[in-house]
């Protein structure tokens, strides 16, 4: 060893080894069971255990931990991550795979009305049809047919939609577009996505 380091040479009980480096004896004693530092013998550790508790206390400042620092390493790791999860946002929207939160809430809203609509429109339809039927089951004949046309006009909303497409993106043209078609990837707010 280089005589500039012939301090390093020697052992240190366990209350001197915890003086020097401003800690309790007992938390020496831990750090030695987590592999930080080994003494030679019990209660008994060479002065060169210093640099590797040093060593360890560089390692833990870059842990992310509430309330301690993150390392420049890591912070860049998340910086890519956080921008490989944007480009791939991206990509699946121009797709159609994505779409805004506000589009959907739009959509829903939509369906929930023309719903609400067939089913208020059916007793002002019915009605003149149920007029003069005594028998039940002519009554429940034609109230199930109704609510059977009324379910197959509904998806076939929802199936003219999906067959209507002609462009690459998934979209409708805007000749058919209805209030279930999701707008084209240019229209959707991208608020919603920042």
């Amino acid at each position: 060893m280089p005589e500039t380091f012939k301090f390093l040479q020697g052992n240190l009980s366990v209350t001197e080894f915890a003086a020097v480096l401003g800690i309790t004896p007992r938390r020496v004693n831990q750090l030695a069971a987590e592999g930080v530092f080994k003494p030679t013998e019990r209660g008994v550790y060479p002065v060169t255990a210093i640099t590797k508790y040093c060593a360890n206390l560089r390692e833990s400042t870059f842990k992310q931990e509430p309330g301690e620092t993150v390392g420049l390493t890591e912070q860049r790791a998340r910086l890519t991550h956080s921008k490989a999860d944007l480009a791939m946002m991206q990509v699946a929207k121009l797709k159609g795979e994505l779409v805004s939160l506000a589009v959907v809430k739009q959509t829903w809203i939509a369906v929930i009305i023309m719903v609400r609509a067939r089913l208020l429109a059916m007793p002002t339809k019915l009605a003149p049809r149920l007029l003069g039927k005594k028998n039940a089951a002519e009554v429940e004949t034609i109230l199930r047919a109704e609510v059977y046309e009324a379910c197959e006009d509904l998806s076939d909303n929802v199936e003219i939609r999906k067959s209507d497409t002609d462009d690459s993106s998934g979209n409708a043209p805007d000749s058919t577009r209805s209030a279930w078609d999701v707008p084209p990837a240019a229209d959707i707010d991208n608020s919603a996505m920042e």
